[in-house]
């Protein structure tokens, strides 16, 4: 977590002082004295839409921002819908056990968004991927069988690791065409006898709000 640096930075280019800061948020100077030498890791969600109003962002951009410093990605980088994603699974109670975290293939390690588990629940884990991730032209009209059978190479590569995960969460772009199209096509889509969960994800990054969210195991 990066909340010490980001306290810090926002202080200084606002040229502010702990004291006026604690005012602008309607916190306690010792509140701001904690952030900034480390104790306080996160911010509460109230405090979390506070600095997201004084700076006119959302709060997703902030906690985005806490949670992966200068590794955060902007809009058009690789990565920022996954980023975005992850910062809302951690303001919603889960934690980010490894961020990302590699799974082999027979030939080849695949890179996962992170694994993640739900607070005060270990055993409650699942593994986060991007569509995107096994795209290799999204300049063509996607079909069923296209999708479709991303789907079951992901799933086959969570199979055969060694770990086992409760679920699978695979991530759509609302703002992508393609992946718009391809959640669409998936909607009425059934997997059996897979080992795990698959839950499908179409996500607005900007604002961190899910726009659909459907589950294809039986």
């Amino acid at each position: 977590m990066y909340f010490a640096q980001f306290m810090k930075d926002l202080r200084q280019e606002k040229s502010l002082t702990q004291t006026e800061i604690a005012e602008i948020l309607g916190v306690s100077v010792q509140s701001i004295k904690k952030i900034e030498n480390g104790t306080t890791n996160f911010p509460s969600k109230i405090l979390l839409n506070k600095l997201a109003d004084y700076l006119d962002q959302f709060p997703i951009a902030i906690a985005s921002k806490i949670i992966f410093g200068d590794e955060d990605c902007d809009r058009d980088e690789v990565g920022y819908l996954s980023a975005r994603y992850l910062a809302y699974k951690y303001i919603n109670g889960w934690n980010l056990d490894e961020v990302p975290i590699w799974l082999e293939d027979k030939t080849q390690s695949i890179c996962f968004a992170g694994k993640i588990s739900k607070r005060r629940e270990p055993k409650n884990t699942s593994i986060v991927i991007e569509f995107s991730e096994f795209i290799l032209n999204d300049s063509e009209k996607i079909t069923l069988d296209d999708a479709y059978s991303i789907l079951s190479t992901i799933m086959m590569i969570v199979s055969q690791n060694e770990e086992s995960f409760r679920r699978v969460e695979v991530l759509f772009d609302l703002h992508n065409h393609y992946e718009s199209e391809a959640f669409q096509l998936l909607e009425s889509v059934t997997l059996y006898r897979v080992p795990t969960d698959l839950i499908l994800v179409e996500f607005e990054p900007d604002t961190g709000a899910i726009s659909r969210e459907i589950s294809v195991k039986k």
